[in-house]
């Protein structure tokens, strides 16, 4: 991939390709921003470009032998190293550090992509240290993290910074529809959950479970007014169990009731995140404020369970209080649909 072709990460982007016009590459660069937004990405496309044989504006030209080559993964000048089980060892630095001293193969430059920086060893980041304060000519090093702690402040001084941010979800939907032909529909309400991170939007694409687990949010939230409590507390003991299920359960039931406000406010279709549900959320007959109080409990639960609360208590606080909202109206006005909320 090309700099140019990476979306959503502008400020990355043209600080290395004003770099590149203007032949001012720097030793040692740190890449850091959360994780699935194009960091490694952005890192194999900028090796690209730095040995590109007919580089163009600041970028590779995708047609030469070795933007070929790196294209496939198979360039000699470019290293990949990643954590060994869960640290980055001395053993890698210094193999590094051997690496660099060879001439290339090919022209241009020497690329080492450190994944995970964060996880070097104190030893690790020493000898890392010296390859930055002494760096062969031609030879750039990497540091991809999504966090600066744990790096020691003489490696962090000799990078440059580069930072990314989450990518927001009309990039993921556009990506998620241009380069993974995901449909459009499917895209929107992928991307509306994937809280800015491109890796978890194809997981949950690829695994086709996000749908299955929004039909249960919506059935779950439409039969809550029926549901005696013991068997509400039923649910919290199957819910406890499953951690990641959980989070993905509350992102969906706070997507489809924002969607509901969202069209009892505006009437607007374009607005919605779950565009194929539409004649659905068009029968919800909760009142606006039913449906903000909703979103209030079901955004204080996401959050004490962001910061490690007791899962069951968190639960049945929040299934009690929903129950409670809930009874105050009939979900639909057509009660046929209340099975599939």
């Amino acid at each position: 991939m090309l700099l140019r072709e990476i979306l959503g990460q502008d400020i990355a982007v043209n600080q290395l390709q004003n770099a590149l016009r203007q032949n001012r590459i720097s030793h040692g660069y740190l890449f850091v921003g959360p994780d699935g937004v194009g960091k490694r990405t952005t890192a194999l496309a900028f090796a690209q470009a730095l040995n590109c044989l007919t580089r163009e504006n600041g970028d590779g030209c995708g047609r030469c032998a070795s933007c070929l080559k790196l294209a496939h993964g198979n360039h000699p000048n470019l290293h990949l190293i990643e954590p060994e089980g869960s640290t980055l060892r001395i053993q890698q630095i210094r193999a590094v550090q051997q690496s660099a001293q060879y001439r290339q193969l090919d022209a241009g430059w020497k690329v080492f992509v450190f994944l995970e920086a964060d996880k070097l060893t104190l030893p690790a980041a020493n000898s890392l240290l010296k390859v930055l304060e002494e760096p062969p000519a031609n030879t750039v090093l990497i540091l991809i993290t999504k966090h600066t702690f744990g790096l020691l402040p003489t490696v962090l001084s000799r990078c440059q910074k580069i930072s990314f941010t989450h990518l927001s979800a009309s990039v993921i939907r556009e990506l998620l529809i241009t380069r993974h032909w995901l449909p459009a529909e499917r895209a929107s309400f992928v991307a509306a959950l994937a809280g800015g991170n491109m890796t978890t939007a194809l997981a949950a694409a690829e695994s086709g479970e996000l749908l299955q687990w929004r039909e249960e949010a919506i059935g779950f939230l439409a039969t809550l007014q029926t549901q005696p409590t013991p068997t509400i507390f039923q649910r919290v003991d199957q819910l406890e169990r499953e951690r990641e299920r959980l989070g993905w359960l509350l992102e969906t039931m706070i997507l489809w009731c924002r969607d509901a406000l969202l069209w009892q406010e505006t009437h607007d279709r374009t607005l919605l995140v779950n565009t194929d549900k539409v004649e659905e959320i068009m029968k919800v007959s909760l009142n606006s404020n039913q449906l903000v109080q909703v979103l209030q409990a079901l955004h204080e639960a996401r959050r004490y369970l962001q910061q490690n609360a007791n899962v069951r208590l968190t639960l049945e606080s929040l299934f009690i209080e929903l129950h409670q909202i809930i009874l105050g109206g009939n979900l639909y006005h057509d009660r046929s649909c209340g099975d599939s909320f």
